[in-house]
């Protein structure tokens, strides 16, 4: 095995860990997304008032169009 095969080894096995990598937190990203919308969704916060959490204080235009 020469020195230019090594070396290329060792430069697959760092790419392909630099991309695992990537991956990974992509993966971590996109969990933590769904975890922040359904956290959303389901809270009452500033947005109970407003009537944000049911569909109707989603679509609010929807509702007054339907009731028309």
């Amino acid at each position: 095995m020469d020195l230019s095969t090594i070396q290329m080894h060792l430069d697959n096995f760092a790419t392909t860990w630099d991309n695992w990598a990537k991956l990974f937190k992509g993966v971590v990203s996109a969990f933590t997304n769904v975890d922040n919308a359904v956290n959303f969704l389901s809270s009452k916060g500033d947005f109970a008032d407003k009537g944000a959490d049911t569909a109707a204080g989603w679509f609010p235009k929807t509702v007054e169009a339907a009731k028309k």
